[in-house]
């Protein structure tokens, strides 16, 4: 059922289009109290609408749900600006959002041993194989159980694209021809 209850006050948004027409709603009221948020509230719903295209939208929500709580305390926040750590976090890192859903952990909520390489190879284990070697392509979409992001560098971009992988290439070829 569309916006069905999950807890109570709280509404589970089902799909990308009941998104998009409850955060019209939302960008009109912000536009009618600040005129000059209308570009950055747009940017903010095409970049959403865009992201889930390309991942689950259950982890776009999430993602949302906790941009928006932490703009909130920020009355100067960008909204045409998607927030990279953030992204990572609750798209390529579901599994570890998963307990952050409730939007309430905000950055660093998360408190870890791990260190950042271990974090950083957790994430990259979840990323498709078919989306990095057939060119940003998979047969699966957002069926996908794994997440559409580089398994290089996790930017939103397939490995075959890779600037980081290009960039540690071409450092490997210049050390190697002064040896």
């Amino acid at each position: 059922m569309r916006g069905e209850t999950k807890k109570k006050g709280l509404k589970e948004v089902p799909d990308v289009s009941w998104w998009g027409t409850c955060f019209t709603l939302y960008e009109r009221a912000r536009v009618e109290a600040k005129p000059a948020l209308a570009k950055q509230l747009a940017a903010y719903r095409e970049a959403i609408v865009e992201t889930a295209r390309r991942h689950k939208w259950e982890y776009v929500a999430r993602y949302d749900r906790c941009f928006r709580l932490e703009a909130a305390g920020k009355p100067d926040v960008e909204w045409n600006h998607m927030d990279a750590a953030l992204l990572v976090r609750e798209i390529a890192t579901p599994s570890a959002a998963s307990s952050r859903a409730t939007g309430l952990g905000g950055r660093g909520a998360q408190q870890s041993s791990e260190s950042t390489s271990q974090r950083r190879e957790r994430k990259l284990q979840g990323a498709c194989f078919r989306f990095n070697r057939q060119n940003g392509v998979c047969t699966f979409g957002q069926q996908c159980r794994f997440t559409h992001i580089c398994s290089v560098c996790g930017g939103e971009h397939p490995a075959t694209q890779c600037p980081s992988k290009a960039a540690a290439k071409s450092q490997r070829q210049d050390s190697g021809s002064l040896h």
